[in-house]
Parts: C-alpha cells; sequence; structure tokens
C-alpha cells in the first residue's frame, strides 16, 4: 500500500517517511488480521494530527473511528472513549449484558451504578471486534486517550483493529505505557525550505525565511501558521517574534489573529464548537439555536480552514480548538457552557451537563455544587480519583456556604493527593484551612499536610508528624486514626535506624494506647493489628496475626482504592513469612489495579515492589523496566524516589553507577 501522496496530488507531510512506513505497516498488519497501536508523540504542532489525519484519508477500506481531546476537560469519565464511540453506540445492543449494561453506565445512557474500567474495557474489546467483523477499522485518538482503551487495545491480537493514538509526552503512570510509539522531531531544513516554499505564494524577503525557519525549529504546523499569522509589511521586511514564546505558543497566537478577523457570530458558533470536544453535531446545533444562531455562521471559518462541520464537528488542529477557547472573554466563555449545558440532556450525560453548567456560573450556586458532588462519586467508580477530584474543587469553588465550601475541598484535596498532585492538593488543603471550624477536618488537613512532607523530603520528621495527627484523631474518628497510623507506620519504617523522631515501636504503641481494631476487621485494620503486634510482641508470636493480615488481602480479588494503598505493606510481610505466592499475587495485583484505578500517588511504590519480585526470580528487564516507570512518576512529580528497588537492581546485576538521591532501605524485611 503507498499512502505517501495526498488526496490532492501533492507530495505530502515532508520529512515523515519513517513515520508514514510505520503507518503503513500497521494498516497492512489491520487487514491481515492482527490488530495493532501506534502511539505518535511528539509536541504541539510538530505533525501528530497531520499523520493522523493521512492515515484515516488513506485507511483504504477500512471503519473510521475518532476521537480529539480538550484541555479543559481531560479529567471527565470516559469522555475519549464516549466520543469514539459515538457512531456505533447502536451496537450495543448486540454485547453480552454484563458488558451493554457497563458501557450505557459509563455512557450515561441509563441510571445505573458506576462500572469499573475492567468491565467498559471488556465492553470497548467486544464492541470493537463486532465493528471489525464487517472489515478492518482504525480508531484515531488525538491528544486523548482512556484506561478502557488501553485495556482494549491489549487484547485485539486476532482482530482486523488498528489503533492509532497522539500525545505530547508520555505521563506518569499513563495507560499507554509498553504500547509500540514513535517520537516525532522536527523535520529537517531542506524539507523544511520546501514545505514553506509549497504554502507560501508570495515572494518572501531572505531574512524572513531564514526568521521563519529559525523560529519554527523543524515545526511543520510552525512553518505554515507563522507567515499566515504574520502582517503583510513583517512577510515583507523582517517577521519579529519574541525569542520567549514556546512554538506551541507562537502557533496558537497565529491561530488566535485568524480567529480575530472572523465576523462576530462566527467567532460565537467557534467558541461554542470549541467548549464542546464530543464534537457532536446536534449538540451544537441545539446550542446554536439558543444563542440565535445558526450553523451557517461556521461558513467563513470553514473557508479559512479553521474548522470542518460534517458528520463531527472537527477542529483542522488542536491548538487551533484551544485558540478559539483562550481568545474568548470570560463572559463568552460562560455563556457558551451555559447554552451547552442546557441543550445537554440531564438523564442521557449528566456529568457533562454538570460539567458546562459549573464553568457557566459566574458565582457561587450550590445547586450546580451538589451536580458536581453527585458526578465526584460516579466519577470515583468509572473514572478514577483524578476525575472525582476535579469535579469536588469546581463543586468546592461553587459552594456559597463556607462551612460545607471547605468539606468539599478537603476531599477534592485528598482525591488529588491518590491522583499524585500534591501541589493541587496542597492549595485545596488551604481553603479548608480557611473555612473550617471543624475539629476533624483541621485535624485531618493536619494528617494530610504532614503526609505530603514525607512524600516531598522522605525526612525523620514526618513519622513524628503523622503520628501526633493519628493521636489527635483517634479521639474524633477511630477509622480515620488507623489510616493515620498505617501513614506514620509507613513513614517510620522508610526511615528505620536513622529516626531521631518516632520509630516503630513509638507508633506500634501508641496504636495500642488509642485504637481498637473493629469486628469485622478489614484487610487494612487487621495489617495495622499485624504491624502492632511484630513490633511489640516479637515476629513468632505475631505470625498468626501476620497470615490473617495477609491472607485477607490475597482474598480480596478486586480490593477497594483504599485497599490498594496498602498491599505493598501486605507484600512485606508476606516476606517476613517467607511466603513467597503471596508476595507474588499482591506485587502484581497491586501495579494492576494501581494503574486501573489511577492512584498515581501510590503506583511508584506499587512498581518497586513488583521490581523487586521480579529481581528476586532473576527477571531483570522486567524489573528494570518497572523502576523506570517509577522514576519518572517521581521525577514529574518532584518527590524523592523510594530507592530500594532501584537499589537491588543494582546489586543484582553486578553495576558500580550510583543509585538516584533520595534515601536508602534501612529495614532489611526477613523474619527476627
Amino acid at each position: 500500500m503507498a499512502i505517501m501522496e495526498s488526496p490532492d496530488g501533492r507530495t505530502a507531510l515532508r520529512g515523515r517517511a519513517v513515520a508514514l512506513a510505520a503507518l503503513e505497516r500497521l494498516l497492512d498488519t489491520a487487514r491481515a488480521g492482527r490488530g495493532g497501536a501506534l502511539v505518535l508523540q511528539g509536541e504541539a504542532g510538530i505533525g501528530k494530527t497531520a499523520l493522523l489525519q493521512f492515515a484515516s484519508d488513506h485507511a483504504t477500506g477500512f471503519r473510521l473511528l475518532r476521537a480529539e481531546g480538550a484541555e479543559f476537560e481531560m479529567e471527565l469519565p470516559f469522555a475519549a472513549l464516549h466520543q469514539l464511540c459515538l457512531p456505533v453506540l447502536e451496537r450495543l445492543e448486540c454485547l453480552p449484558e454484563p458488558q451493554r449494561d457497563a458501557m450505557t453506565a459509563a455512557f450515561g445512557l441509563r441510571v445505573a451504578p458506576a462500572p469499573g474500567p475492567f468491565m467498559v474495557g471488556a465492553g470497548l474489546t467486544s464492541l470493537l471486534s463486532d465493528v471489525a467483523d464487517e472489515g478492518p477499522l482504525l480508531c484515531v485518538l488525538d491528544q486523548a486517550s482512556a484506561r478502557a482503551l488501553a485495556f482494549a487495545v491489549r487484547r485485539i491480537d486476532g482482530e482486523r483493529v488498528a489503533m492509532l493514538f497522539a500525545r505530547r509526552d508520555a505521563r506518569p503512570g499513563d495507560a499507554l505505557q509498553g504500547l509500540p510509539s514513535l517520537e516525532l522531531d522536527g523535520i529537517g531544513e531542506d524539507d523544511a525550505r520546501a514545505l514553506l516554499a509549497s504554502e507560501v505564494h508570495v515572494a518572501l524577503d531572505v531574512d524572513v525565511v531564514e526568521r521563519i525557519i529559525d523560529e519554527a525549529r523543524g515545526n511543520p504546523l510552525a512553518l505554515l501558521e507563522l507567515p499566515r499569522g504574520g502582517r503583510p509589511a513583517d512577510l515583507a521586511g523582517t517577521f519579529a517574534l519574541s525569542n520567549r514564546q514556546t512554538v506551541s505558543a507562537t502557533i496558537e497566537a497565529s491561530f488566535r489573529r485568524r480567529i480575530e478577523q472572523l465576523p462576530p457570530r462566527s467567532r460565537r458558533l467557534l467558541l461554542l464548537a470549541a467548549a464542546d470536544p464530543l464534537g457532536h453535531l446536534p449538540l451544537l446545533r441545539a446550542a446554536a439555536e439558543r444563542l440565535g444562531l445558526d450553523l451557517e455562521a461556521a461558513a467563513p471559518a470553514e473557508a479559512g480552514g479553521l474548522v470542518e462541520l460534517g458528520r463531527q464537528v472537527r477542529f483542522r488542529h488542536p491548538l487551533a480548538r484551544s485558540a478559539v477557547y483562550l481568545a474568548a472573554t470570560p463572559a463568552e466563555r460562560r455563556e457558551a457552557h451555559q447554552a451547552l449545558g442546557e441543550a445537554t440532556n440531564r438523564d442521557l450525560d449528566f456529568d457533562r451537563r454538570s460539567w458546562h453548567l459549573a464553568l457557566a456560573s459566574a458565582g457561587p450556586d450550590e445547586a450546580v455544587a451538589q451536580d458536581l458532588e453527585r458526578s465526584a462519586d460516579r466519577a470515583n467508580a468509572r473514572g478514577g480519583v483524578a476525575s472525582a477530584a476535579a469535579f469536588l474543587g469546581l463543586a468546592a469553588q461553587l459552594t456559597p456556604d463556607q462551612a460545607r465550601a471547605a468539606s468539599r475541598a478537603l476531599g477534592a484535596a485528598r482525591a488529588k493527593f491518590e491522583a499524585g498532585d500534591p501541589d493541587a492538593a496542597s492549595r485545596l488543603l488551604a481553603v479548608t484551612e480557611r473555612h473550617s471550624r471543624d475539629e476533624l477536618e483541621l485535624a485531618t488537613v493536619g494528617a494530610l499536610r504532614a503526609r505530603a512532607a514525607f512524600q516531598a523530603t522522605r525526612g525523620d520528621t514526618a513519622a513524628a508528624q503523622l503520628l501526633h495527627a493519628a493521636i489527635g484523631i483517634a479521639s474524633l474518628d477511630e477509622a480515620l486514626a488507623r489510616e493515620t497510623f498505617m501513614e506514620a507506620f509507613a513513614a517510620a519504617m522508610y526511615v528505620g535506624r536513622f529516626s531521631r523522631a518516632a520509630g516503630m515501636t513509638e507508633v506500634a504503641r501508641a496504636v495500642s494506647a488509642s485504637v481498637r481494631v473493629p469486628s469485622p476487621a478489614s484487610p487494612i485494620d487487621l495489617l495495622l493489628k499485624a504491624l502492632t503486634a511484630q513490633e511489640i510482641d516479637g515476629y513468632v508470636l505475631a505470625i498468626p496475626a501476620l497470615r490473617r493480615a495477609v491472607g485477607a488481602f490475597v482474598a480480596e480479588a478486586d480490593p477497594a482504592p483504599a485497599t490498594l494503598g496498602w498491599m505493598w505493606m501486605a507484600a512485606i510481610l508476606a516476606t517476613d513469612l517467607w511466603d513467597e505466592e503471596a508476595w507474588q499475587t499482591l506485587s502484581e495485583r497491586q501495579v494492576q489495579r494501581t494503574r486501573h484505578a489511577g492512584l498515581l500517588g501510590a503506583l511508584p511504590a506499587a512498581l518497586r515492589f513488583r521490581a523487586l519480585a521480579h529481581t528476586m526470580t532473576g527477571e531483570l528487564g522486567d524489573a528494570a523496566a518497572l523502576v523506570a516507570e517509577a522514576q519518572a512518576i517521581d521525577r514529574a512529580a518532584g518527590v524523592p524516589s523510594l530507592v530500594y528497588a532501584d537499589a537491588a537492581l543494582v546489586a543484582w546485576r553486578a553495576q558500580t553507577q550510583p543509585v538516584a538521591a533520595g534515601g536508602w532501605p534501612t529495614r532489611c524485611h526477613v523474619p527476627r
């Protein structure tokens, strides 16, 4: 198959021979009945969208499903998946009942308990397989991804399905981790000059050409947009752009100048389209009618190559969408979201409606805040903690009652911690501190700040801070106190004998004096009891408690997020018991479930404990991959690494290079 010619016959995508060959292989493999995926990665404007479009245009015989993302709704649960499946929603009736129920609940097509990502992923796999029975299928996702999609892409080996993703960079804990990827760099200078000459049909001053080439740095979209965004006087003489602007910002500014030249009605309609990344034409029409507009207003924007209104609304590039959105005033954005929210069916798409109405609010609105809180509850189950945090954070902003706003901000902060965003969590905690008068809430803020301090420094004072917070909470909320005591145990275990403050024995004594393990006990409660017994009574007498705790974690095949966060500690107790089978089971399960639940804050520890298990069985390549992923997450979060697995891997490889700074393990987890 040759895909080197564009639809109008010109040579297309200069400097992209390697990428085009990779796309050709992906499509040919899918035609032959072997599913596959490819992730295109690179900065804004580097050509990802153009390659996706090129593949879409040249995928002869393929059914095409496509989704495009938008920055302001990245945390909405299943947003990309919903957009991708819109053209084939009628096929949901053909799925097995559990999968059909999961998919319809995920998309808000029925009122039901929120499904988990595993069942949604299974439903997506079946849906794609059903569509592919009629012919090869190409799924294209531009700046969007979902865990359910990553679940499906690993289960399409025997299907005629090709999945093509684009993203700017690999994010920590990304569900696409491990898929075949292609890094796109800037095109060469010769190709850059040829591309510029093919698109600019006026004589340019030599200095102008050199300036454009220099500013674009091989970025194809910059090469096309910089001259379009310049004034005639600029192109005739000097092309002065600020060196401080990134390529992305420069391209976006070029789009914005083109948008400013459109008629007011066109800009209003374009803003509506930009505010609804689903690109659903009936929704755009209904929202436009509320503003006294019709779709004909898009004609100048279509003629200018900014947007295309077909079966779906599509912008030329994600930066064009963001330029439209950012060029609008806050009042104009609120107007657009209000129209979209009112045009969205409350029963069929409750979460998106509440999101639009929240962004439309100019001030506090308790009714909207309550809807956001409901969406947060739904998102916790079907989209992970990041989605819940996004909804709760907005709800806190819109809550008129300060005490209630403080409570919602605290819930959002806890979710932000779990999602691996301690900076956002800290800002939300400040809201709770300013407005709350509740003793328990303020004590919880102290515990969360101590937890954040440990994550940031791994210092020996964090265990004492957590222990102090847990003791203070014990008289107010025993369940929360037990959770905080577990945090204190973890901090004390890490610091070990170097602690100048609270050690594990001090934590164990405080647990004995402050809380009672309930009956029936949860796995975490049994873990707390086992750790306390091991420190106070000694290893031999604690063996029954250790076995009960480890057994409880092993028996919970589908653990709740709270249980997931402590599975690594149960794995440690399994090593204390020399229970290799439990260690392998728990370490593998925690990585799988933590990744799919979106618990980014807990993922590095899970990855490292799994890496240790691989190391001890001689699977050093697998261990190295997990350690590298954990290090990437730590770097992105700006926290010191827990380097025990890193150090063990270096030792087993008999290497001499130093392990990254961040502390060393201080406790050998062997029977005493």
